[in-house]
């Protein structure tokens, strides 16, 4: 699948590699959109299940695919229905399943959460890559002047400046805010992200599918195990793009959304009991130093315009503090101090 396939590229992306610029553009630029709206897939549809049942499905991926009513139509329904995922989809799923050598409902949910977590993990590493080398990208070999400013990526290595470009497109999307005043809008990318991390649906118990299938070892994993993964790629990928964001470029919207998720968070912890997995006390830990990133003020001389002279992060930060859900989403326990527990540990 090819989210799998960007991963691999992905991981291959280090400042010494010998490859050239043009070459990640072009391998990135199919994957923008895609990123940015992370983990958007389409739903199921009266048109996707009129295909399955007719026997004769076309598919983006593989053109046409015929199916038997037994397995293959009942599989794609299956799937269609736990995973609330196009029908149409589903068969590209168990085909690509199939092409591994493993024909179960099983190993196309592992396809399926194997994309998904390429994905987080591909966001994850294009962002670190462009944080810590900071240095390497800035114009004057120093720190880090806007995080995704053209004249840092000028003056950085060629292949770390394509993605620095390429991460600046992803941070700079807006959106209209979902749910808010009209006018109002969010960043695209962590808006995505953190509704990645507030949608539970997948992890629902009671599953007809709980353990996933890889179908490259064909061994299992429990579902949930596999989308904790995912989590924490995204809660890391988060952070990262809180901390590249130019100053003053955050919506009150995304910060009001970051911060509500930070009660989210803390609430799967609490509900975990007295010793909570590892991985939801990291998320925890990531998306509150991401909501503290967010709402810090600006150092002092970018916020007298010393940093391209626009004092962007101070009237940010103004626009923060007049944000009236913003506020309403920063409210502090009962007992009158934050009981925000945080895990000890790196990112």
């Amino acid at each position: 699948m090819d989210l799998a396939s960007l991963w691999n590229f992905v991981q291959g992306l280090t400042p010494g590699a010998a490859l050239a610029p043009a070459e990640v553009q072009i391998a990135l630029a199919p994957f923008a959109d895609r990123l940015v709206h992370l983990l958007k897939f389409k739903g199921p549809s009266e048109e996707g299940w009129r295909q399955v049942q007719s026997g004769r499905v076309v598919t983006p991926l593989y053109g046409e695919v015929l199916l038997d009513p037994e397995p293959d139509q009942k599989l794609a329904l299956l799937l269609s229905q736990e995973l609330k995922l196009d029908e149409v989809y589903c068969v590209e799923l168990l085909t690509a399943a199939q092409e591994l050598g493993v024909y179960t409902a099983e190993a196309a949910l592992g396809v399926y959460l194997r994309e998904r977590l390429a994905a987080a993990q591909s966001l994850a590493r294009l962002l670190s890559l462009q944080l810590f080398n900071a240095a390497a990208l800035a114009p004057d070999g120093g720190g880090a002047d806007d995080g995704a400013g053209d004249a840092a990526a000028a003056s950085a290595p060629p292949l770390l400046a394509a993605v620095a470009a390429f991460n600046a497109e992803l941070l700079g999307a807006k959106e209209a805010a979902p749910g808010g005043p009209a006018g109002a809008q969010r960043n695209a990318l962590i808006g995505s992200i953190l509704d990645v991390l507030q949608d539970t649906s997948l992890e629902a118990p009671g599953s007809a599918l709980p353990v996933a299938l890889d179908p490259h070892t064909n061994a299992a994993a429990p579902r949930g195990a596999m989308l904790q993964l995912e989590r924490t790629a995204l809660a890391r990928a988060l952070l990262y793009a809180v901390l590249l964001t130019p100053p003053g470029a955050l919506e009150p919207a995304t910060v009001s959304q970051l911060v509500k998720q930070v009660n989210a968070s803390h609430a799967r912890v609490r509900a975990a009991g007295p010793r909570p997995p590892h991985a939801l006390q990291r998320q925890e830990y990531l998306v509150l130093l991401s909501a503290v990133a967010a709402l810090a003020p600006p150092p002092r001389q970018e916020a007298v315009g010393a940093i391209g002279g626009s004092g962007g992060g101070a009237a940010g930060a103004r626009r923060l503090a007049a944000d009236a859900d913003l506020a309403a989403a920063i409210v502090p326990p009962a007992t009158g101090a934050l009981s925000w527990r945080v895990s000890r540990g790196g990112i």
